[in-house]
């Protein structure tokens, strides 16, 4: 069995961008606010800083978002921006180089065509 992995990193203002187009389809997913920062925790976790209010009521808003909670959002991206994803690869989040990552791993069955399999010329023939 062949075994695949690719990573897709994204920048930090890709990380923002996916997150703020998810929120458009589940608008609950984080609270009001524009999100003004956004780093990689190193166990796959993304901390964002929403800044919220007008004036005097400005506030900044720490918030963690977990693995699986980034997971949707960065597939939602690289969907958007034609980036080719198998349907059967097993997709998750983790850090690469300070920035979040999607990680695909695919497991192939392979076959090989009988012309590349080695015979062996010492075999008997089946009866």
């Amino acid at each position: 069995m062949v075994q695949e992995y690719r990573k897709i990193i994204l920048s930090t203002d890709e990380l923002i961008m996916a997150l703020e187009i998810y929120r458009k389809i589940a608008p609950t997913f984080i609270p009001d606010g524009k999100v003004i920062r956004c780093s990689a925790l190193e166990y796959g976790a993304v901390k964002i800083i929403l800044e919220s209010g007008e004036g005097e009521k400005k506030q900044q808003i720490p918030l963690t978002l977990q693995g699986a909670d980034v997971l949707k959002p960065v597939i939602g991206f690289c969907i958007e921006n034609k980036i080719m994803l198998p349907k059967a690869g097993r997709k998750s989040i983790e850090v690469q180089k300070g920035s979040v990552a999607l990680r695909i791993e695919l497991s192939l069955q392979v076959g090989f065509p009988e012309r590349l399999v080695p015979k062996d010329e010492n075999a008997k023939p089946a009866t």
